[in-house]
């Protein structure tokens, strides 16, 4: 499973690139690619991400109705 705080981290605090957020982390490419993308989609989530958000709420959208609708929406 993804570390999505990680990788949001890496790529806005730190400016990692993705390909090397992949290797960092030992994923796929494609599998950071696409979060970022559905991430990025998504105007309810960015950076920098409340201190009490977790990976699940990330993952899932819970935070509020239209969070869920963005990933509904990304197919992520």
């Amino acid at each position: 499973m993804l570390d999505y705080k990680d990788i949001i981290i890496k790529r806005y605090a730190l400016n990692l690139s993705r390909r090397e957020i992949a290797r960092q982390l030992r994923v796929s490419k494609s599998g950071v690619n696409e979060f970022l993308r559905a991430f990025e989609r998504c105007g309810t989530l960015q950076y920098p991400l409340p201190t009490w958000i977790t990976n699940y709420g990330i993952r899932t959208g819970n935070l509020r109705r239209t969070a869920r609708k963005c990933w509904a929406q990304s197919g992520y």
